[in-house]
């Protein structure tokens, strides 16, 4: 089953005045290292913004649902606010973010291609914790499928020292 983009409608949180539908922004970073089972390092939730999709209370703007797509275009850090469970948010912002992360993508094959029609296929992938059986249920409900024995590992990696070890070792051949 493929990831059906047209499943789940944004206007259905609009009609409930009390949220709202948008991105993480910068202000909201300390409240997602919180509450996330993992400590995202500020700055890569920072590069992550643009592409996120977020709920938010109307009466104070704090986020209380919200999606990442991580920077290798994996969807993750997914977590809803334990009292706006079970109203069905998480399915609208996994819309959301898929919607955008395919239009992304739809944009820079265009890109690449001049312009041209291009059918190509562009697979979501996701990354939960083992352990967290209703973000695997959700996302097998959107056409994810389960792949056995896999786990993932956070390594740092410091760009500007790998950049400055690259130009050492130029300058030296």
């Amino acid at each position: 089953r493929a990831f059906n983009p047209g499943q789940f409608s944004e206007s259905a949180v609009s009609h409930d005045l009390e949220l709202q539908m948008c991105q993480i922004q910068s202000r909201d970073i300390d409240v997602i290292q919180k509450l996330n089972v993992i400590d995202y390092d500020p700055e890569y939730l920072e590069l992550c913004c643009p592409v996120t999709a977020c709920i938010r209370r109307s009466s104070d703007a704090a986020p209380v649902s919200w999606v990442v797509c991580h920077a290798d275009y994996q969807i993750g850090a997914l977590l809803t606010v334990d009292q706006y469970r079970s109203r069905g948010l998480a399915k609208y912002i996994l819309h959301s973010l898929g919607n955008k992360m395919i239009a992304q993508f739809a944009a820079k094959i265009a890109l690449l291609y001049d312009d041209c029609a291009v059918n190509s296929a562009f697979k979501l992938q996701m990354v939960t914790e083992l352990t967290n059986i209703n973000t695997q249920r959700l996302f097998e409900r959107f056409g994810f499928k389960p792949v056995d024995n896999v786990s993932w590992a956070e390594c740092k990696f410091d760009i500007q020292k790998h950049q400055h070890e690259h130009n050492i070792a130029y300058s030296k051949l």
